[in-house]
């Protein structure tokens, strides 16, 4: 007896999607979408993202979902495009308690969205076709769910631009086709899925429902190669987590390649692993199609007693009972059970019951084809009443000819006028939204003329401050410098020319302090202008400015990667600066006893690092403080057109990561 079951698809955003994403991320989600509605966002978007917030919640909590849904029509106010997707959402809510109710919500967004002519548009009506096609599949009405994705779903995807979606209703299409087992027809769409897949970049989730659904419908093919090698592929993107609700459908489908080809103890293995997990996930429609498909192995290996036990407890599930087709599945499997017991007054009852049961369904199916050709009928005699009634118009219409002239004129006339005033109203209406745009963009322009202007204000004083930086370090150096140096060798000379025990007098103490002066006087005037970035580069000056800041408090590390010496003179003098000035605040404010620097370089853009272990300080606080410090590195990176990221907390160091282009 060849096996096949049929698959509820769940209602929502994604029927297949949805139905395998991982809790982790459905959680994110969630958290993302009530952290926007702790925002100032507008009504419009708060709306939506209630509707967002009711659909993710709808299987985790429906009394949630529910709320959330009603939080978002409050504020949907006179805007049209809303309330058409509010009855999307409405229907996927009410498809959990009401399938009536649901089908009627579908088709009332039908309408509502058929004036809009965008691409989300197109997908909302795609989504609600799909779901009301689900409907139709609760219903025990697949021909209604074909025509659904067929007719209308798979249009409207295509109109959306959304493949990945497309795909979904190719599969589900499939699904319907498999269900009725016309394998080959389900195959058509399943390969136009494994298609779009080859061109698109789908869930990981969805690729794994397309491989075990079609390696399915190979075995029912009897096509075995190529379902062990959609099973394969399979469980290359499923990996070793065990605990993933999409190895359900996997040992499903394993269990019934496995029972086809008839290895049966691989089958009973591979199913108990998708009992336990459904067991342990409390999926108990999983549970129940895993265990139907062990009731058929359990047949295959003539094990009656067994099969008996799995048949009696699926016949007490309810859920399991709910789809006429999977009932007649039961009471035929409880039949042939009894049948290789030997208990043929027990095969036959259950028997009779799948005999009464096919000839219910079958008497559904004829009464809906009846009804059809009712429908067909009525429209036939609709048109013959209308013929007859058109040749007795015909008659009339000669008698009130003029008058009817008469009134086309009028009305033709209040027509233009009608064409008219709507034509400057929408002429009055476009005008002043292109005046408002046209505002939006001069502002737009405005500000980004300020931004120019200050960037260009603050690269004149940073050139100024650089130049005044080099002048006074050259007069310092040159002037002040060679005075004092004059003053210490005179006074040297002085001393030289006494007795032994003058060194030793308050002149010699002068030209100690005198020395310390001039080495001092040295070091500003290589602050203010750095003359070993000028005559051996900015390696070398880095180096020999991490060598002047070190001292016994403070360790500073520093790592040069690819430094290249072919920038301009100003952009290193600006990479100079920045580094100066970090190493300044480390030093001044920072406590820290260790400095990791780096400085790297990779073609146009050079990075750099900057992690002390100091006391840190509010980064807020900073911010708002009168300090120059951080102001000066910002103006600098700017400047570069860079990037700067500062990191820092109290007593928890502070991490700056610097990005410019050089």
């Amino acid at each position: 007896m060849t096996r096949f079951f049929y698959s509820l698809i769940i209602l929502g955003i994604l029927a297949t999607g949805i139905k395998a994403q991982q809790p982790a991320k459905r959680i994110s989600l969630v958290d993302s979408l009530k952290g926007m509605l702790q925002q100032k966002i507008s009504d419009s978007l708060r709306a939506r993202t209630n509707f967002s917030l009711s659909e993710q919640l709808l299987y985790a909590d429906s009394l949630q979902s529910t709320i959330y849904l009603e939080q978002g029509r409050r504020l949907i106010k006179k805007n049209e495009y809303l309330q058409a997707i509010y009855h999307y959402y409405a229907a996927t809510v009410q498809s959990l308690s009401d399938l009536d109710k649901s089908e009627a919500s579908f088709k009332k967004a039908h309408v509502l969205l058929l004036p809009f002519k965008t691409k989300e548009a197109y997908l909302f009506l795609t989504k609600s076709w799909h779901n009301y096609g689900v409907v139709q599949q609760l219903k025990d009405n697949y021909r209604g769910m074909a025509d659904a994705l067929l007719n209308k779903a798979i249009p409207y995807a295509r109109k959306s631009g959304d493949t990945a979606f497309l795909g979904i209703n190719y599969m589900d299409l499939a699904l319907v086709f498999k269900n009725n087992k016309q394998f080959d027809k389900a195959q058509i769409y399943i390969d136009s899925t494994l298609q779009i897949l080859e061109k698109v970049k789908a869930k990981k989730s969805f690729r794994i429902v397309a491989y075990h659904t079609a390696a399915e419908n190979y075995v029912f093919l009897k096509k075995y190669p190529q379902a062990k090698r959609m099973l394969d592929s399979a469980g290359v993107l499923l990996g070793p987590n065990p605990d993933y609700p999409l190895y359900l459908d996997y040992y499903f489908a394993e269990g019934l390649y496995f029972d086809d080809t008839k290895q049966y103890d691989k089958a009973i293995i591979s199913l108990d692993k998708g009992i336990a997990l459904a067991l342990k996930l409390q999926k108990r429609y999983e549970e129940q199609r895993l265990m139907m498909q062990k009731l058929h192995v359990l047949q295959s290996q003539k094990k009656y007693d067994k099969a008996l036990v799995v048949a009696s407890y699926l016949l007490k599930q309810k859920d399991m009972l709910f789809l006429s087709e999977d009932r007649l599945l039961v009471y035929g499997d409880l039949a042939e059970t009894y049948a290789g017991m030997g208990n043929m007054a027990q095969a036959y009852k259950w028997m009779k019951r799948v005999g009464k049961l096919s000839d219910s369904i079958s008497e559904s199916k004829i009464k809906k084809d009846v009804h059809e050709l009712e429908i067909q009928y009525k429209k036939a005699e609709d048109l013959r009443e209308i013929g007859s009634l058109k040749a007795t118009n015909e008659k009339a219409a000669l008698s009130v000819k003029n008058n009817r002239l008469i009134a086309w004129l009028l009305g033709s006339i209040a027509i233009f006028l009608l064409v008219i005033t709507f034509f400057g109203l929408l002429y009055f209406r476009n005008n002043k939204k292109l005046t408002k745009q046209k505002e939006i963009n001069y502002r737009q322009q405005l500000k980004e003329l300020e931004q120019e202007q200050q960037l260009t204000i603050s690269n004149a004083m940073l050139e100024g401050e650089e130049r005044e930086r080099q002048r006074v370090g050259r007069d310092l150096h040159d002037g002040l410098g060679g005075t004092l140096a004059g003053i210490k060798i005179n006074l040297s000379d002085v001393v030289a020319n006494t007795s032994s025990t003058g060194k030793d007098t308050e002149l010699g103490k002068i030209i100690a302090q005198l020395d310390n002066s001039v080495n001092d006087l040295r070091s500003i005037a290589r602050n203010l202008m750095p003359e070993t970035l000028l005559k051996f580069g900015l390696e070398t000056a880095l180096k020999d400015l991490c060598e002047t800041f070190n001292n016994s408090g403070l360790k500073i590390t520093l790592q040069l990667f690819d430094i290249q010496e072919s920038m301009e003179v100003a952009v290193k003098i600006n990479i100079y600066r920045i580094i100066q000035e970090i190493l300044s605040n480390t030093v001044r404010h920072s406590g820290a006893s260790q400095l990791l620097l780096q400085c790297s370089q990779n073609e146009g853009v050079f990075l750099i690092t900057a992690e002390d272990n100091g006391r840190g300080f509010d980064a807020l606080a900073a911010g708002n403080a009168k300090g120059i410090g951080l102001s000066n590195i910002r103006n600098r990176v700017a400047l570069l057109h860079g990037k700067m990221d500062l990191n820092t907390a109290i007593n928890e160091g502070t991490s700056i990561n610097i990005e410019l282009k050089v």
